[in-house]
């Protein structure tokens, strides 16, 4: 799924991007990247755990000028999902439209969607939490019920994501989410 949403993402961009007209300079107009990162995340509400590690972490940013600032990105997240201590696997990753530069930037509920894509949600900004405790399903945190404060240093390569409050998808529950990723 996140693989899906990140290349409908990257092929939205590319489309809006060609549309504009064609690229004034070698630089690619997505890049991508997966670097080991020291990883952590901390949650706290309904559910209580956190995770430290050094893990491979996919970082794609949208670096070209030419392309509108309303659709330029910054996604950071888990390349695959990780082992908790109690078993269950773990996968995070939050999409920042509107991504320009190191800095500190917000997000949340009723961000800005860019209109016309279908699904609503394909380009916006937003974030996840999933838990896996197989052979059950995951249990999605994805409903952003406040402000989503990020701040992300040279080269996205580092940075913070604060979340205050975000739902599961089935409205049962509710969790604070902080993650932070920095060079090994």
């Amino acid at each position: 799924m996140l693989r899906k949403r990140a290349l409908l993402t990257v092929g939205l961009i590319l489309a809006s991007a060609c549309a504009v007209g064609p690229p004034p300079s070698d630089e690619p107009l997505v890049h991508g990247t997966t670097v080991p990162r020291s990883y952590t995340v901390a949650v706290t509400g309904d559910e209580n755990f956190t995770f430290s590690g050094l893990v491979p972490v996919r970082i794609l940013t949208t670096p070209r000028l030419e392309i509108p600032e309303s659709i330029r990105l910054l996604s950071v997240g888990l390349l695959a999902p990780v082992e908790l201590d109690d078993g269950r696997l773990l996968r995070t990753a939050f999409d920042l439209l509107g991504y320009r530069e190191p800095g500190r930037y917000e997000f949340g509920p009723g961000s800005e969607k860019l209109p016309g894509f279908d699904p609503p949600e394909a380009l916006e900004s937003n974030v996840f939490v999933d838990l896996f405790d197989p052979p059950a399903l995951p249990v999605s945190y994805k409903v952003l019920r406040a402000i989503c404060g990020v701040e992300v240093g040279e080269d996205a390569f580092s940075g913070s994501l604060d979340c205050p409050r975000v739902a599961r998808e089935d409205g049962d529950g509710e969790i604070a989410l902080r993650v932070v990723w920095t060079a090994a």
